[in-house]
């Protein structure tokens, strides 16, 4: 059986809307099957903050109801984990990253999401409002 990243059962696939939006910049942003680039290879942040230079490649957001996922660069964020701005051969030293995390059906923030860059997060969230861009260590959300 295949799982998308929130758990949610694979079933056919989500249906094509062609609207992923244009990256911006040197760096792929969105992806997915409706997507004509796919996320490269990144660092990975540890919760201790250390980064390790890596091949990790996610793509996550997609579902059975949504084509349009969004890169995540650093790996997983939870509450508390370190501030991220800027990683090594992906980007400028001052580009910060945001936590990209999913609302319950109450609105609520979960307890896990995936570093993106805040750019990035914020045209994902502007596409799914079900999403917030969260400062990772104070688990609040950013404008």
């Amino acid at each position: 059986m295949c799982i998308y990243w929130d758990g949610t059962r694979y079933e056919s696939g989500p249906a094509l809307t062609d609207r992923c939006p244009p990256d911006e910049g040197d760096r792929p942003g969105f992806c997915g099957p409706g997507c004509p680039t796919a996320c490269r290879p990144s660092p990975f942040l540890l919760p201790n903050g250390a980064v390790v230079p890596g091949g990790l490649n996610w793509c996550v957001g997609v579902t059975e109801n949504r084509d349009v996922g969004i890169c995540t660069y650093g790996g997983g964020c939870e509450p508390g984990s370190p501030s991220v701005v800027g990683l090594p051969g992906i980007t400028e030293e001052n580009d910060p990253l945001a936590c990209l995390v999913e609302t319950t059906a109450d609105g609520e923030l979960m307890d896990h999401g995936a570093f993106v860059f805040r750019e990035d997060c914020q045209r994902y969230r502007a596409l799914y409002p079900e999403f917030r861009c969260v400062d990772a260590p104070s688990w609040t959300e950013l404008p």
